[in-house]
């Protein structure tokens, strides 16, 4: 009876010590990386997404690129002010907590995107009023005829860790291109396909999604203890180590890209107010020291062409090569983040594997980001023409579709863009062709005021071209962005070694300050006013008159612009780093000043041990 005992005894507590070791096991260092690097690919996704989706977001509430730009920016505001407070106050609190709080407040405020949606309601298509019908079952409309009438209008570690940072953007794309080829409605009104110039992709569907995503990995991190296991040879008395360890040193042998983890408690102290009064030392050391002055500057300027070019890419390749805004996030996502992903870890490789010097590795990327600025000058002329515009230009740069021949069709001035094509023109709307009939609801007949026959058929949409730059365009830029890309993290390499190792955490948290409030922040403002300057057909909003979204854009201006203000950031980075390349020449990085004294005191040690 007692050896029963004694076996269910036994039996319990192995039982115990299981369950507890599966605990232990899911508490672990590896599952809190894996959980972490969860949530930054759904960031990553998060950017990638809105990215995507910008075009249509326009669309839907017809505002401009300037102003969807401010809204962007709003983004690196809120997350600057957020990194600095938290950093501040809760330095010392329970870090996966925290960390779960602010993936909850994500998932939330992620969430609150979609409610413009359910807000505002479904979009009131208004069809046209149907005048006349014919006997037969082609339906007829009278369109010169009616001053009213209209057919749409619109309402009021680490290469986990950096895997995660290629493919959550890449993500966010692929996301945004299927979401946007379905209507904002999800029930597809009569004759639209995504193709059509009024289509509206359901922008908010992936907010939904990612939302979902950030709250499932999110609770996960409020079981996590303050301190975990970690099967190393340091151990704290408890055998536990703090998540500050999770955090990597910068110190590198020889510029290689293995990392070594180290606690950086000392120096959260020291930026989190321990001592304050070294602060300014610290910053004039900073801002003394050449190699990461100019640096620093390539960030900022590199900045406007990731928040800048990167961001309205999608919206060049839609308007530009006539591409649905499915199609166009695939296109910019194999462009930017697809040749990112690839070429960083090609780069890391051959920089760890040669051993690459500092001032060999900047002077290897002055000649790949030099290749990467005659990448974005031709692109300035691979591009499609503007189509045949039935019009002129009036006296402020946009299109007046207005001409004599439709002058007494006396069409309205706040009629909808609803472009039509006679094969060789584009117009404004049908009835700017003069058009008095429509059969089979894509097909317009009897068109009095078009270049070709008036017999002819005049279909809806705009002109189709048989522009073939668009593989070009993706070669072009892809392999500019790939050799661009090759040594990017010399950057930061630069910015680690060119400083000591008291000053390094706070060199990386002032760059990256200084690089979103200089750079991201105000780039995607810049780059929509660029693009709003290339536009030529307005959309009006019915209860002001103001204008709202860009409707047409001039091919050649909006090419232009955009390829000649990315260039000139490309090519202020490129100084910043010829800058740098020079002022190395006299440098002593700290590491190798270092390693010259200990050489230097062994020496004079052997020295006087030889009789």
């Amino acid at each position: 009876m007692e050896s029963n005992d004694y076996k269910q005894s036994e039996t319990s507590s192995g039982m115990l010590i299981a369950r507890g070791c599966r605990r232990r096991r899911w508490k672990s260092v590896q599952m809190f990386s894996f959980i972490m690097c969860a949530v930054i690919g759904v960031q990553g996704a998060y950017l990638g997404y809105v990215i995507g989706v910008l075009t249509n977001m326009e669309r839907r509430f017809e505002i401009s690129s300037f102003l969807s730009g401010l809204l962007l920016s709003m983004y690196d505001i809120g997350h600057m002010l957020s990194v600095l407070l938290v950093g501040y106050f809760f330095a010392d609190c329970h870090k996966p907590r925290i960390t779960a709080i602010g993936v909850l407040l994500s998932s939330f405020a992620t969430f609150l995107m979609t409610l413009p949606n359910f807000l505002y309601g479904p979009i009131n298509w208004k069809t046209v009023d149907t005048l006349t019908t014919l006997k037969n079952s082609t339906n007829v409309v009278a369109i010169c005829a009616n001053d009213e009438s209209h057919q749409w209008q619109f309402p009021n570690g680490n290469s986990l860790l950096t895997g995660m940072y290629a493919f959550g953007p890449a993500f966010g794309f692929f996301l945004s291109a299927w979401c946007t080829d379905v209507f904002v409605d999800l029930t597809v009104p009569e004759n639209m396909d995504p193709s059509s110039s009024s289509w509206i992709g359901a922008w908010w569907l992936g907010f939904l999604i990612l939302a979902l995503l950030y709250l499932i990995f999110g609770i996960p991190l409020f079981f996590f203890p303050k301190h975990l296991n970690k099967r190393t040879k340091k151990r704290t008395t408890a055998g536990d180590v703090e998540l500050d360890e999770l955090a990597f040193s910068s110190s590198h042998n020889k510029f290689s890209t293995t990392v070594q983890p180290q606690s950086l408690a000392n120096s959260c102290k020291f930026v989190a107010g321990g001592n304050i009064k070294a602060l300014p030392t610290a910053l004039i050391k900073l801002f003394y020291n050449p190699v990461y002055v100019g640096t620093t500057c390539s960030w900022i300027f590199s900045a406007y062409l990731i928040g800048g070019y990167g961001t309205y890419l999608p919206k060049f390749i839609e308007t530009q090569f006539k591409q649905t805004a499915s199609m166009a996030n695939v296109y910019s996502g194999f462009i930017s983040i697809g040749s990112m992903a690839i070429s960083t870890t090609f780069g890391g490789y051959l920089l760890s594997r040669f051993n690459v010097k500092p001032r060999l590795a900047t002077l290897l990327l002055l000649i790949t980001w030099s290749i990467t600025l005659v990448g974005y000058l031709l692109g300035i002329v691979l591009g499609c023409e503007q189509q045949n515009l039935a019009g002129k230009l009036d006296n402020s740069s946009k299109w007046n579709f207005t001409n004599e021949c439709n002058r007494h069709c006396n069409c309205p001035p706040n009629e909808p863009f609803n472009p039509v094509c006679d094969g060789k023109w584009t117009y404004f709307s049908p009835c700017h062709a003069g058009c008095h009939l429509q059969a089979h609801n894509m097909t317009w007949l009897d068109c009095g005021c078009t270049a070709a026959d008036s017999d002819a058929n005049v279909l809806d949409g705009l002109c189709k071209d048989d522009c073939q730059a668009l593989p070009k365009y993706i070669a072009v830029m892809f392999v500019s962005f790939f050799i661009g890309n090759l040594f990017l993290m010399t950057t930061v390499t630069l910015v680690l070694r060119s400083v000591e190792n008291p000053l390094r955490s706070l060199a990386l948290s002032l760059g990256s300050f200084l690089t979103t409030v200089l750079g991201f922040s105000p780039s995607p403002i810049l780059y929509g006013m660029v693009v709003d300057s290339s536009c030529i057909v307005w959309d009006s909003i019915p209860s002001s008159g103001e204008a709202g979204n860009c409707l047409l854009y001039d091919n050649r201006q909006f090419r232009n612009k955009l390829h000649i203000s990315s260039g000139g950031f490309q090519l202020a980075a490129l100084l910043a780093i010829l800058f740098t390349y020079y002022k190395e020449n006299n440098f002593v990085f700290p590491q190798e000043d270092a390693g010259e004294k200990e050489a230097l005191t062994a020496s004079q040690s052997c020295d006087k041990t030889v009789p």
